[in-house]
């Protein structure tokens, strides 16, 4: 994946290894334009019926834009092995009217559904932070240097009973469904160091938090909340500057906001991120094609809906943006809990170009996949089952929204 230099989250084994324990297991493949690796993808399957399941790319194929339509052809043609319905992939490529074109003529259809979101705001860190500040718009400048005069503290914690403190906070007040603490634990044990939490607190009592996982030179904010605490001090501006800057320090070179409304309903949290500056990204968005055509209508007829209609938590609007049912910025992500390892064997297909198309050939023993993760042992997997299986409160399934990771 780091080879691509165009790493992301949901194409990490640090995703794979959070989804697996809600059933979805986890393929990689490599893609090769003859001797050259031009790609790579992370697929999550999951079971639908006996033998019947369903394919899932979340931010991928991870190749350029112009290799995407032969790209998912080929992993189309490697999944048609098995009784695979459908494909879903939702890369980070550009909206184009050209590579929309191209993809149709693949029978590669946009999806009327999405997952992941399909605008966001990226921050370029490689700027100074005079010249970020200067980006930004006056109010969130000011507010920004209001919080540091007022005294609000912002730090670094590994406490996570702290930060869902906050978060739990935040839900109860707007009446939005959160993941428990353990499923934060998961996170923690699947991305290690490159999970950062930072607080805010005012006069000792915590009022923000934020959760941003790193990797190579791309973070991405997945968490956050305030609690609606000492609103004239404006803590969470201080605080998302404060993540901003710490990321900075540690390499990154693009901040992803995660994600821009669908909607009036959360307008105002597009507007108090677009107060930082950065660029608005569109994506092409979700984007479908069948693996084996006559169950495809099981996709089309159910599955698809459901999926859209398990898009994670609501996200109330920033204080002073608009409706007093959105006086409390919270982000949030995937919807499942629990750690796990993604279960993969040797073998595993990549691709290699045939013309001006690609092909998928199987290899022994596949690279990639021995250097990005070990096999799983039986004791490992045994655990993992035993995690899966742990009945849930219906409290602790968020509601619908946009702009969140589920898959």
């Amino acid at each position: 994946m780091h080879e691509t230099r165009r790493p992301h989250l949901l194409q990490s084994t640090g995703w794979a290894e959070v989804k697996a324990a809600t059933g979805w297991r986890a393929e990689r493949y490599v893609f090769e334009d003859g001797a050259a690796r031009v790609g790579c993808v992370q697929v999550l399957r999951k079971r639908l019926i006996r033998g019947v399941d369903v394919a899932y790319a979340p931010r991928g194929p991870l190749v350029d834009d112009d290799k995407l339509p032969a790209a998912i052809v080929a992993l189309r043609k490697a999944l048609g092995h098995g009784m695979t319905v459908s494909l879903l992939c939702d890369p980070e490529a550009s909206e184009s009217d050209a590579l929309a074109k191209a993809l149709g003529a693949e029978g590669i259809r946009r999806s009327p559904v999405y997952v992941q979101p399909r605008r966001t705001l990226l921050m370029d860190l490689t700027q100074d932070a005079d010249t970020m500040l200067g980006a930004m718009r006056k109010k969130t400048r000011q507010y920004i240097h209001k919080a540091e005069r007022e005294g609000v503290v912002t730090e670094k914690t590994t406490d996570l009973a702290r930060f869902h403190r906050v978060l739990r906070t935040v839900a109860e007040r707007d009446q939005f469904g959160i993941h428990d603490l353990g499923y934060f634990a998961s996170l923690v044990e699947a991305f290690g160091d490159a999970l950062h939490l930072r607080m805010a607190r005012v006069e000792g009592e915590d009022v923000g938090a934020l959760l941003v996982i790193r990797i190579g030179d791309r973070a991405w904010e997945l968490f956050g909340g305030w609690s609606g605490a000492h609103s004239e001090k404006r803590p969470f501006y201080l605080l998302k500057w404060h993540s901003l800057m710490q990321m900075k320090e540690l390499g990154v070179r693009r901040y992803d906001m995660w994600g821009l409304a669908e909607g009036d309903e959360l307008s105002g949290v597009e507007n108090f991120k677009l107060g930082f500056g950065g660029e608005v990204t569109p994506w092409i968005g979700a984007l479908e094609t069948p693996v084996t055509g006559f169950l495809f209508p099981l996709w089309r007829l159910g599955a698809r809906r459901r999926l859209a209609a398990a898009s994670p938590c609501r996200r109330p609007q920033p204080a002073g943006t608009t409706p007093r049912s959105a006086r409390r910025a919270v982000t949030c992500c995937s919807r499942r809990r629990g750690p796990a390892s993604a279960k993969h064997r040797a073998g595993a297909p990549s691709f290699l170009n045939s013309g001006s198309h690609f092909r998928w050939r199987w290899s022994s023993g596949d690279r990639f996949l021995r250097a990005d993760r070990s096999p799983m042992s039986l004791a490992d997997r045994s655990s993992a089952m035993r995690r899966s299986s742990k009945p849930r409160s219906r409290s602790s399934l968020p509601s619908r929204a946009s702009g969140t990771p589920f898959f």
